[in-house]
């Protein structure tokens, strides 16, 4: 029998009456059947509507930025690492390429919610590429100044044509500096 409650009969009624719906086999324009995701259009459907946080991704630039500040800290660390230090020369193109696209994750950031901003990956990627600019600034301001003060410019003048000549007057100049 029927009710309001029960349309398709009691839940104990061993023979439901009326037309029973087949929920077990679910095969809508959503997807397949038990255990996978609904597809729409190609796409995991996450519920909701088209706009739903849901359905919101995150901030792949910040996880870009955040790479490339690391990489810019790591190759300037390879000039230290012995055949490796030919990488030291991409350091600064890393850390300029870090610091902008840092800077366009902080501002595409402002579209996303929660943690979905990756805030922290463009703040770390740009702190890392400026940090790495930095080191790399002083480095050169520190061999210039260095190499200027010591004499060792002196040696390449016109007297000393010869390369063998020009090497040893650099390495007198180096063993009387130091």
């Amino acid at each position: 029998m029927t009710t309001p409650n029960y349309p398709y009969g009691e839940p104990n009624d061993p023979q439901p009456q009326g037309n029973t719906p087949n929920y077990g086999s679910y095969s809508g324009n959503y997807g397949g059947g038990a255990g996978e995701t609904p597809q729409i259009n190609g796409s995991a459907y996450a519920g909701g509507f088209e706009n739903s946080p849901l359905n919101v991704g995150d901030n792949k630039i910040a996880k870009w930025a955040l790479g490339l500040g690391i990489a810019a800290l790591i190759t300037l660390l390879a000039a230290f690492g012995g055949p490796l230090a030919i990488l030291s020369l991409l350091s600064p193109i890393l850390a300029i390429a870090g610091i902008i696209v840092s800077i366009i994750a902080l501002a595409k950031g402002r579209k996303f919610t929660g943690a979905a901003k990756r805030r922290g990956f463009s703040i770390t990627g740009l702190t890392l590429s400026i940090v790495t600019l930095v080191i790399i600034v002083v480095s050169v301001i520190a061999i210039t100044v260095l190499v200027s003060n010591s004499g060792i410019l002196d040696c390449f003048n016109g007297e000393n044509a010869d390369v063998t000549a020009q090497q040893l007057c650099v390495e007198e100049t180096l063993n009387n500096s130091f």
